[in-house]
């Protein structure tokens, strides 16, 4: 339970949004295979951005990603929260009356590992495994920086009582007790036929030149200050195909599908479609005149391109659906 394993915080570095990277990490470190966990990856794209760009900074709500009801419904892992802030517990007496591990919110301009050290005050989630009272140490683990190392404790609590976005939260990240029995194979082909079925249906009632307006008038899109922020947003709904690329893997591993070059075709397509589109963003950023025209086209395509693949793994889960029930 307090293995933390630097070689799988790099293979899901993919992972922008740090309490998911840690919790990945965490779950396959311990020998639990975290790509059945991404069948919440379905997603509408223009939609997301608009909530972010609105919002002035990244939502993981509006994407299918909750981390934590994914871990619970699959394997029954579970994730309890609270605030030291409102409890009033220290760090030590967290651990004292719940045990390892706990994830700690902290200020990265706290922790010299991480770039905004001394820079800025931006948020991470920092995993506590194991503690050494005789030399007053914490072992962490941090995925975005492949750090699972023995650090003084004062360090982490200065951290801990920063300046960041929900200072004060920890988690309680828990392996089940008793034997749980893995989310059924079929039920969970028909949560993401589910899925895919509502994102098509959105489709189907949405007018995608108001979407793009909306994206397109907003004060933080095209805007070359906020370039990272939307590079950010684009990254993340690559990242979404990258997981759901895994799920599929996953579920076809016991399974010889003859259609299977096809899907992962269509699966990396659309992971490339949003890696060019974080390149050819920055390109017409320097094009002010092209940049409107350019990128309605672009945001247009890669979600008509979104829900073709939508249908292609709608047949895909139907024929495994089948497969499954016989």
């Amino acid at each position: 339970m307090r293995n933390f394993d630097i070689n799988i915080a790099r293979e899901y570095n993919f992972i922008k949004d740090c309490p998911e990277h840690q919790a990945i990490t965490w779950i396959e470190s311990n020998g639990w295979d975290a790509r059945p966990v991404f069948y919440r990856q379905i997603h509408h794209s223009l939609a997301f951005l608009d909530q972010c760009l609105s919002a002035g900074e990244y939502q993981p709500k509006y994407l299918s990603v909750k981390i934590w009801d994914s871990l619970r419904e699959v394997y029954g892992i579970t994730n309890v929260s609270h605030n030291s802030l409102i409890n009033g517990l220290t760090i030590d007496e967290i651990i004292n009356e719940y045990g390892l591990p706990v994830m700690l919110s902290c200020d990265s301009f706290c922790l010299p590992y991480s770039k905004n050290y001394h820079r800025a005050h931006a948020g991470t989630r920092v995993i506590l495994l194991d503690v050494d009272h005789d030399t007053q140490q914490y072992l962490i683990g941090e995925a975005p920086f492949h750090i699972c190392e023995w650090v003084d404790k004062e360090l982490i609590l200065e951290a801990h009582r920063g300046e960041q976005p929900g200072r004060g939260y920890y988690h309680l990240p828990r392996f089940p007790t008793v034997p749980h029995t893995l989310m059924e194979i079929g039920r969970l082909i028909a949560e993401l036929e589910t899925e895919l079925h509502k994102s098509l249906s959105e489709q189907q009632n949405e007018n995608l030149d108001l979407r793009v307006d909306a994206i397109l008038q907003s004060p933080h899109f095209g805007e070359p200050s906020q370039l990272i922020f939307v590079l950010e947003c684009f990254m993340h709904l690559q990242a979404g195909w990258m997981k759901l690329a895994k799920c599929i893997d996953w579920l076809n591993e016991d399974y010889e599908m003859t259609n299977m070059e096809r899907i992962h075709s269509a699966l990396n397509d659309m992971i490339n479609a949003w890696k060019r589109m974080q390149m050819d963003y920055v390109k017409l950023l320097r094009k002010p005149h092209e940049f409107e025209e350019k990128i309605r086209e672009k945001l247009v395509a890669i979600r008509k391109q979104e829900c073709s693949v939508y249908r292609i793994l709608i047949e895909y889960l139907r024929e495994l659906s089948a497969a499954n029930a016989r």
